[in-house]
């Protein structure tokens, strides 16, 4: 059985952002991420949308498209914000490991050096965490997009 997104629209506001008709309603995009949420992500689905007014053709076709090009526009956000965290916990592993290796030159001062102990290690998990668990869900958010922008769009 597929899964199936339903969308009602009573009017054109319901999809156009307020500040930009040419974009998709937050709302709308947050209803059709949420409502996939729902469903495994390896399952078929598609989205339908009904319309309480008569939509001609080509503002169908432009539904479409913003509904692609939000979820497309997302995924571009979504790695630029790992390729960034990914940089950042680059940087606090590096940082760990010279602490630690500062740690093993600087034994003869006892509460500096646990505190560096201490403080290395807590950047070096923080950072793999980030880099194993941070990725995972990213890679997640992404496949989650990537459905929605290929997914079927049928209007009833």
């Amino acid at each position: 059985m597929e899964n199936i997104i339903k969308i009602n629209i009573n009017k054109k506001e319901d999809y156009i952002n307020k500040y930009n008709n040419k974009n998709l309603s937050k709302d709308l995009s947050n209803y059709i991420i949420n409502e996939y949420k729902t469903f495994n992500i390896k399952n078929k689905f598609h989205i339908e949308i009904t319309s309480n007014y008569k939509m001609e053709e080509e503002e169908k076709e432009k539904l479409i498209s913003m509904i692609r090009a939000n979820f497309g526009t997302e995924i571009s956000e979504i790695k630029e914000y790992r390729n960034k965290t990914n940089t950042i916990n680059t940087i606090i592993l590096i940082i760990g490991i010279i602490l630690l290796i500062l740690y093993e030159v600087s034994l003869n001062l006892t509460i500096l050096s646990e505190f560096i102990l201490v403080f290395s290690w807590i950047l070096i998990w923080e950072s793999l965490y980030n880099f194993i668990f941070g990725t995972f869900i990213n890679k997640i958010d992404i496949k989650r997009r990537k459905n929605l922008t290929n997914c079927k769009i049928i209007f009833k």
